[in-house]
């Protein structure tokens, strides 16, 4: 039985009452030992539900003769931490602690190491590495990964009921694919070449849609070869989705009833606290929208350049300096300095759910341009908090269109981008040529999101085992 289940279930108990017909195994962890005498000794077991129960021993009620040796001894032996199984009967005390009243105990596995106090362990970078003992004795920080897990369960359920498909593609292959960013490089022995692990399962999963896989999704793990800080970790887990004759019109209802859906795991209401302001985030719908370049334009009270051609970085650099913004490291690439710009603008007013839209082609190479607004994208981004949480698209199904775009920011590598293995990606493009129906993608991270519902500033705080600096085995 859960040491939850049994509270909730005998709590109920009057004072010295005892439930002799009904045995009960109780397994958990050791926590506070209490020795009234050496025949009556108190045990807090510690249950992996969380729960915590008495167990209490006395020299009346124990079974040395099953136990096959002494209680003092028994007890004396066991330490904080270690693992037990505690048989016996519910009951109350005299003063109505209700508690295991113990018959017999087994040792199942011991703590050779001295457990910190409970609530003690403040250290990040140890609570990280040894996530262990961080679950062992910090309070809530098992629940956070349990919610978690909900998270992406209801987020499966969400898309499997709307009849999309759930597959797994490549992690490992000849270019990262999908997204601009720099991959990890390693080596297969086998094929004598170098691979790249994925920064995106995009391509793969759009190629499947042309095969004929209509509503296809993949939550998995991603991996850039960039920065690291909190919001940042080099492996991440994101959720992808393609869905034939959509648009990024159905998309916008869609995000906000997905958002709905998934905040509701934690707040009905759909309001959470902040885990940076005051300000609580309210994620009923419908959210806000921002304009990529008219609301930048407003709020700097400057006309930007064409936002689409390279020859105006030195302008754009001239606003950064006008601004008083600090300049990305040179060379400095257009879409580049057009991001960074909307970092510095628009992005710190988006503390409640913010949709981005009509970036700027330059920006996103794989979006259909805006029918109704030439030389920008068919796209949003979801900004809550001000980090962005979900990045969306009417996808570009012209061969001839995507090739040339592809060539284009491939060139941005001699303008300061360095994309290591991001091509033109000849063979995506080859599968354009058999027809991709109009159809929209969806992408959002995981990890972010669980910071947000968590009430958590950093992204280590939401991953079980962040990636840290190796650390030496003599430290």
């Amino acid at each position: 039985m859960a040491v939850k289940e049994f509270v909730g279930k005998f709590e109920h108990l009057e004072a010295g009452a005892r439930i002799k017909d009904n045995q009960i195994v109780l397994v958990g962890r050791v926590g506070a030992m209490r020795s009234h005498s050496a025949s009556l000794v108190f045990v807090d077991l510690e249950g992996a539900d969380g729960g915590v129960v008495q167990v209490m021993a006395s020299k009346k009620e124990f079974d040395e003769i099953q136990n096959k040796v002494p209680m003092s001894e028994l007890f004396t032996a066991l330490g904080r931490g270690d693992v037990i199984a505690a048989y016996g009967i519910a009951g109350k005390t005299n003063r109505g602690e209700l508690s295991l009243v113990c018959s017999r105990l087994t040792l199942l596995s011991p703590c050779l190491h001295q457990l910190p106090d409970k609530n003690s362990l403040e250290n990040p970078d140890i609570r990280c590495r040894y996530r262990y003992l961080d679950l062992m004795v910090n309070t809530g920080v098992k629940e956070v990964f349990l919610m978690r897990t909900k998270i992406i369960q209801k987020l499966r359920k969400f898309l499997d009921d709307r009849n999309f498909v759930e597959v797994e593609t490549s992690i490992l292959a000849s270019s990262g694919g999908g997204a601009s960013a720099r991959p990890f490089i390693t080596h297969s022995h086998g094929l004598s070449e170098d691979l790249q692990m994925r920064i995106s399962p995009e391509l793969n999963l759009k190629m499947l849609v042309i095969g004929g896989m209509e509503r296809v999704y993949e939550i998995g793990k991603q991996f850039r070869n960039e920065g690291v800080d909190k919001t940042h970790n080099p492996e991440f887990t994101m959720c992808e989705f393609y869905a034939a004759h959509h648009t990024l019109d159905d998309l916008i209802p869609f995000t906000e009833q997905v958002m709905a859906e998934l905040v509701s795991c934690v707040a009905p209401d759909l309001v959470v606290p902040s885990p940076t302001s005051d300000e609580p985030i309210n994620f009923c719908a419908p959210f806000r929208q921002l304009d990529f370049v008219d609301d930048i334009e407003r709020i700097l009270n400057t006309k930007l350049p064409n936002v689409n051609d390279p020859a105006s970085i030195p302008q754009l650099e001239a606003i950064y300096v006008q601004h008083n913004f600090p300049l990305p490291a040179a060379p400095r690439s257009l879409p580049q300095l057009l991001d960074g710009l909307a970092g510095h603008v628009l992005e710190p007013l988006c503390h409640q759910p913010t949709f981005i839209v009509n970036h700027p082609l330059s920006l996103s190479p794989l979006s259909k341009e805006n029918p109704n607004k030439p030389g920008f994208a068919h796209r949003f981004e979801l900004f809550v908090n001000g980090f962005e949480v979900v990045n969306a698209y009417s996808e570009l199904n012209n061969p001839h269109e995507q090739s040339n775009r592809f060539e284009a920011q491939w060139k941005q590598k001699d303008e300061g981008e360095k994309l290591l293995g991001r091509q033109a990606d000849q063979e995506f493009c080859r599968a354009l040529e058999f027809g991709m129906p109009p159809t929209a993608g969806w992408g959002m991270g995981i990890d972010r999101f669980c910071m947000l519902l968590a009430g958590k500033v950093s992204i280590r705080d939401v991953l079980l085992f962040p990636t840290l600096r190796s650390k030496s085995t003599d430290q």
